[in-house]
């Protein structure tokens, strides 16, 4: 089956009440991605969406950020790529519905980070959000510590491979010594020595909410 064809099997499912669309590691560009935005502005059942490895480019990306501001049904979106972080993160600030977001592998560096930081400091329906394998560094590390602090939805944060090193380690340390609501943070592979290790284990003290680190 051709790209163009499960594109537009994907729309009508959309469009006759389906519940989730998987068009992973499937070519449907930038127009394909705006055609599913304008499905999805109106749409009222549509749970879970898969574009991983889509290549929607940023003008698609920002078509279903844009979309994501009317649709109230989408709990859980998948992705790969930068492009659109900001617009997404713009969208994510006001979204009352996603519950799970998936970016990782997207080659998000410190400023896409901040952006998604800024979101979520003020999301409250966001639960788990998948950051693995970007280029986050210590700033990015940082502003996500900051947003814990103001969170009180995100149970799940996914941060390895990245490379935050011991200041981000730090920063997120001293957000978990006040934050109550996160549960699981992955910090895998991030070149944290001693410094951040004693920093996390110190926030543990106080924390009550996390139980997977």
């Amino acid at each position: 089956m051709g790209n163009r064809e499960k594109l537009n099997r994907a729309i009508e499912k959309i469009e006759n009440g389906g519940k989730k669309i998987s068009l992973g590691w499937t070519n449907i560009g930038h127009e394909g991605a705006t055609a599913l935005a304008n499905a999805l502005a109106n749409n009222e059942s549509l749970h879970t969406l898969d574009l991983y490895h889509s290549y929607i480019g940023h003008e698609g990306a920002t078509a279903l950020a844009n979309a994501l501001v009317k649709n109230e049904s989408l709990r859980t979106l998948s992705f790969i790529g930068d492009k659109g972080t900001a617009a997404l993160a713009n969208t994510l600030a006001n979204n009352e519905s996603l519950q799970s977001l998936d970016l990782g592998y997207s080659n998000i560096g410190d400023e896409g980070a901040t952006a998604l930081a800024n979101a979520l400091a003020n999301n409250k329906s966001l639960h788990t959000l998948f950051l693995g394998w970007n280029n986050i560094g210590h700033e990015g590390a940082t502003a996500l510590a900051n947003a814990l602090v103001k969170n009180e939805s995100l149970q799940t944060l996914d941060l390895q491979d990245t490379r935050i090193g011991n200041e981000g380690a730090t920063a997120l340390a001293n957000a978990l010594a006040s934050n109550e609501s996160l549960q699981t943070l992955y910090l895998k592979r991030n070149n944290i020595g001693e410094e951040g290790v004693t920093a996390l284990a110190n926030a543990l003290v106080k924390n009550e909410s996390l139980h997977t680190l």
